[in-house]
């Protein structure tokens, strides 16, 4: 149960990072600081963003 709990957890941070990501974007048209926020906020989890990142914006 734990795990699920994490799991939700990590669900809900990733949204809010993401809604703010896509405000930084509509601003400033550049990837580059998605990119750094991402980095910054996964590190190496990137096979776990780009799964997440699908479940949101279906990409």
């Amino acid at each position: 149960m734990e795990g699920l709990e994490n799991h939700k957890k990590t669900m809900m941070a990733l949204f809010v990072l993401n809604v703010e990501i896509k405000k930084v974007e509509k601003r400033r048209r550049t990837t580059s600081l998605y990119f750094q926020i991402k980095q910054l906020y996964l590190g190496s989890k990137n096979d776990m963003y780009v799964y997440y990142h699908r479940c949101f914006f279906g990409k």
